[in-house]
This record gives structure tokens, sequence and C-alpha cells, in this order.
């Protein structure tokens, strides 16, 4: 396992969870509460666009990087988890936030906010009518870091097979 490809796991690995503790756990509590629900969501709409396709060349170049670099084999932890992470966000990306926007645009023009509180937007999103596709961002996302913190774990403790 060479270094730079070490370097480049870790690396990517780490964006992920850090971009996505910073995202769900820092920014967005403190802009619902410093914005209000009203004006945060729209801005909250167009950030998790970025966050997504972020998210998605982290987790693709993690799995290339896997791949060759590091030369795992297609049945490795390594490799399956670095997948898993990679495929979650894929479909996140593809699927599940396009029609949790469409349902969230629809939501803010009938003015559907039933929870103002940031407790409230993290469980239901933006209101009834997006609670469930706001669910299945959430979902797809703790895939997401299920698959990058055991692919970390798998390059960490990762050793070398003796020749």
């Amino acid at each position: 396992m060479s270094s730079f490809g070490l370097l480049g796991a870790v690396s990517t690995a780490g964006y992920v969870l850090g971009a996505t503790a910073w995202f769900f756990f820092l920014q967005s509590p403190s802009l619902i509460k410093f914005m209000g629900k009203g004006k945060f969501i729209p801005v909250q709409m167009h950030l998790v666009k970025l966050l997504i396709r972020s998210l998605e060349v982290a987790c693709l170049l993690n799995v290339a990087i896997t791949a060759t670099v590091l030369n795992s084999s297609p049945f490795s932890a390594l490799l399956g988890s670095s997948l898993l992470a990679a495929c979650a966000v894929v479909i996140n990306r593809l699927l599940v936030v396009p029609r949790a926007l469409e349902s969230g645009q629809r939501s803010l023009r009938k003015d559907d906010h039933t929870d103002s509180s940031a407790t409230g937007f993290a469980k239901d999103g933006g209101g009834d009518e997006t609670k469930n596709w706001h669910r299945t961002v959430v979902a797809c996302v703790v895939v997401m870091l299920v698959g990058t913190v055991v692919h970390l774990h798998a390059v960490v403790t990762f050793t070398q097979p003796r020749q």
C-alpha cells in the first residue's frame, strides 16, 4: 500500500466525514437560528446540492484510489466499504435529493412549515410534505457515513501481507 494511496484514502474519507459533520451539526443549526426557518430553507436547498456533489466526487475518488493505488481486491473491506459510501451518495444525488428538493419547493409555495426549531427541521425537513424525502436523504447520508467510517478503519488498520 503506497503512502500516496493512504494519504488519498484518508484525505477523501476525512473530507466526507468533516463536510458532513459541518453541514448537519454546525452550519444548519446555526443558520436556522440566525435566519429563521423561512429564510433558511431556500439557502439550505441550494447548499445541499453543493454538499452532495462534493461528497459524490470525494466518494468516487476514494473508490478510484482504493481500486487502483491501494490495489484492493474486489472483495475486500477496503473496496466494499468505499463502494457502499459511493453508491449511497450517488443514489442520493441522482434519485433522492432532486425529489426532496422538488417537494421542498412545493412546501415553500404552500408555506407548510410546521415546526420552526432546528430539531424539528432535522427530523421532518420543511414540513409534512417533505418529511419522508428529508428522512430518505438523511438515511442515505447515514449509509454513506457508515461506509466511510468502515473504510477509514480498514485503511488505518490495514497491514501489508508478508511476501
